[in-house]
């Protein structure tokens, strides 16, 4: 890995395309040798500069420690550079996007490829793991997928310490606080449950969200898919296992499993489409979230109104409590998910509207009738009845005046020799619109 000051010159795309560990994600172009690059820009909240001085020896003595840390599904750190408080991460870019954006265009994925994505990503959270290294926040948003269909693992820098305790020292702008690991066996425990949410997304097309996290509950809802549903039901008995005993894994048991094997990716390539039945859970979802929400949010306002009391003003980040926090970031999931809901909710609704009446019957050759207006329907005034009938007489003679004249239509007339000229036809045209006139 190359040295951690980057001394090149970058020019980055103002508008971000991810999320990163504590900032957003921008494109950008080295100009001396135009490789494209992604750099995560840190804007940190600090009282002086010598704290920042402390915070960026210490994440470029942390860069340091991940020069071992080399595999292909891991995303690849270039270097660290900072201008006045912001800090600046160079990693490489990989120009497929996120899963989340994937899953975003084309729903759920391919049973095939679900297995295919998950094996690579167990890959990526065991070199962490050896490594010493837990991610604490991996979702759909920073798994990226490279163009020859290479799954990264990105926003794993800086390490889940180091970025806690930023958080709660000093806060980075827009980014609320990670709760702190317990040890490290609840770090790997953290990771293999988000890897089972991750998969459950990718087979169903549904974000993770609410009480959906609930690990019966996700295996309820894979139950249609056999050999996921065995998997899962693995994934899950490991991290029990790992919670009781408070030991690590080697993941060779998940590795071994069915579920990775040749024969079950070409059964999973010809397999049909399982049906998942649709339960209507959504409302009973709905008023879950709320409820929990309200009791998180009692529980915020009532520290609150305490902390106040005894110091008379409102508490800064750092003052906040790790249970607080934690109940504060549970209430930002909430909201997003109960959002989600109502707008699921109101889609449904709208697709179950049915009107009631009689069907109507499609005519196909017949033209649709054009009712009959008769004189009793409305009464017309003498000058109105003068003038239709007028009309009527002159309407077996009159002809419109943008019509072409067409020369078969003189073929058959009485009178007139066959051969007639184009003039001699325009001529007789003229004299029957005068006569109509008149």
């Amino acid at each position: 890995m190359p040295t951690t000051n980057v001394d090149c010159t970058y020019k980055v795309c103002p508008q971000h395309f991810a999320k990163g560990r504590l900032g957003h994600l921008h494109m950008a172009i080295e100009c001396t040798s135009g490789s494209i690059v992604a750099v995560e820009e840190i804007q940190l909240i600090l009282d002086a500069s010598a704290n920042f001085t402390t915070l960026y020896s210490t994440m470029d003595y942390e860069f340091q420690q991940l020069s071992a840390l080399k595999h292909q599904n891991l995303l690849h750190y270039i270097g660290l550079t900072h201008c006045d408080h912001t800090i600046h991460v160079v990693s490489e870019h990989t120009a497929g996007g996120t899963l989340a954006k994937t899953l975003q265009e084309y729903g759920k994925l391919h049973r095939a490829i679900v297995s295919q994505y998950i094996n690579r990503v167990l890959h990526g959270l065991q070199a962490l793991h050896e490594q010493g290294y837990i991610h604490g926040r991996i979702s759909s948003s920073n798994i990226f997928i490279s163009p020859l269909t290479q799954i990264k693992i990105a926003s794993y820098f800086p390490s889940l310490e180091t970025t806690h305790y930023i958080m709660q020292h000093h806060p980075v702008a827009g980014k609320l606080m990670t709760p702190a690991l317990q040890s490290f066996s609840d770090g790997i425990c953290r990771d293999l449950r988000s890897m089972v949410w991750i998969m459950a997304e990718m087979l169903l097309g549904t974000q993770m969200r609410g009480i959906h996290l609930d690990d019966q509950r996700i295996l309820e809802m894979v139950r249609p898919f056999s050999l996921e549903y065995e998997f899962l039901s693995t994934c899950i008995s490991v991290i029990n296992q790992i919670m009781q005993s408070e030991s690590h894994t080697d993941y060779s048991e998940l590795f071994a499993h069915h579920y990775f094997s040749p024969e079950a990716i070409a059964q999973l390539i010809e397999a049909p489409t399982a049906q998942i039945h649709e339960n209507n859970s959504e409302k009973d979802e709905l008023e879950g979230c709320i409820k929990l929400r309200n009791e998180l949010m009692k529980d915020i306002e009532t520290w609150l109104s305490e902390f106040q009391v005894q110091t008379g003003r409102h508490p800064k980040k750092k003052e906040w409590p790790a249970n607080i926090m934690e109940k504060q970031v549970r209430t930002t999931t909430l909201r997003t998910r109960i959002q989600n809901l109502h707008e699921l909710i109101q889609r449904k609704a709208s697709q179950s509207m049915v009107i009631f009446g009689q069907p109507c019957q499609k005519i196909e050759s017949d033209p649709i009738a054009t009712p009959q207006t008769t004189s009793c329907d409305r009464k017309r005034s003498t000058a109105q009845e003068a003038f239709l009938a007028q009309i009527s007489l002159s309407a077996q003679t009159i002809l419109p005046i943008d019509k072409e004249v067409d020369d078969d239509e003189f073929d058959d007339d009485e009178g007139e020799e066959t051969g007639t000229s184009r003039a001699a036809k325009q001529r007789l045209m003229h004299q029957r619109r005068q006569e109509a006139h008149l």
